[in-house]
């Protein structure tokens, strides 16, 4: 027996100009994605399947291949790009500092593992190049940092006991380099904003964030499940459900004030000055101790922490 889906009454499209989903039905309000998705595990924030109440309206989607997209401004479509795959600021960012200079196509990968925050990803180090350069905010050079020649290499003509045979050549080396459009990127690129945006959307949350940083401040920085007590434990956040902490986590971590690095979640500079943003905050929920709590969440829907 098959079925047949009228996919027309879907209408997927997006607003590069906005930092978050915005979707209807039930809530009426801005979300961002990771509304939609959570992560599931410490470091990761892949996408699981959506919550099916909240199937978002994705406006104005860019068809990299229609006609005439290749002759829009570098700067406009890269923009986009980044609007598109909000999720992956970090790597994108990431893979345009670390070909400021030429980056040799067999170093991708470990410039990638080296991004702080960088995550498993579906999308692998060849993937991330492709968009960029098809965005125009990388572009493919020699060694030297000249336009790639793509001309099929010519095969040597070698002779042995008198016969002559073609020989295979490897073509030279891909080396990436960030565009002008890819250094406006980098140059425009500015958390403070994108922190400030967030505290004005939720200032009901203003505390959990502050704690949250502070959390990641310490030394050691912290973890998922330490963050779960002091915010899924919080009445304010515990009778409405409206969100987990894997919300304000990943918020914190989008806007650049929060990273996964070395097994841990911990502040970055950008962090830093997002929390001298909310030193007047009071935050007088005490935290309980970990030892005191016998309901600590190790699962939210459905993801195990």
């Amino acid at each position: 027996m098959s079925t047949n889906i009228d996919l027309g009454q879907f209408d997927f499209s997006f607003d590069p100009a906005l930092d978050t989903w915005a979707v209807g039905d039930p809530a009426d309000r801005e979300l961002d994605s990771s509304d939609l998705f959570l992560p599931n595990d410490e470091g990761r924030t892949e996408f699981l399947p959506p919550d099916p109440d909240r199937v978002p309206v994705i406006e104005n989607t860019v068809k990299q291949d229609a006609p005439g997209y290749a002759d829009r401004p570098p700067e406009e479509r890269t923009r986009e790009l980044f609007g598109q795959m909000n999720p992956h600021r970090a790597t994108l960012l990431g893979m345009l500092r670390a070909a400021e200079t030429p980056l040799a196509t067999k170093a991708v990968a470990d410039a990638l593992a080296d991004i702080p925050g960088h995550k498993f990803s579906v999308y692998t180090p060849s993937n991330f190049c492709t968009m960029l350069e098809v965005a125009g905010a990388l572009e493919r050079v020699n060694e030297a940092g000249e336009p790639y020649a793509a001309a099929a290499p010519e095969p040597d003509i070698v002779e042995v006991d008198g016969v002559q045979f073609w020989r295979p050549t490897t073509p030279p080396e891909v080396f990436w380099l960030t565009t002008d459009a890819g250094r406006a990127m980098l140059a425009d690129d500015d958390p403070a904003a994108r922190a400030e945006r967030l505290f004005a959307k939720e200032p009901e949350f203003l505390p959990v964030y502050k704690r949250v940083l502070t959390l990641m401040d310490a030394p050691e920085g912290t973890t998922m499940g330490l963050m779960s007590v002091a915010v899924d434990t919080d009445p304010a956040v515990k009778e409405s459900r409206r969100f987990y902490v894997q919300h304000f986590v990943e918020s914190l971590e989008r806007a650049g004030a929060a990273a996964w690095t070395e097994g841990a979640w911990r502040i970055t500079e950008a962090g830093r000055a997002a929390l001298e943003m909310l030193a007047d905050v009071v935050d007088d929920y005490e935290i309980p101790a970990v030892e005191m709590v016998a309901d600590v969440p190790t699962t939210t829907d459905g993801v195990s922490w």
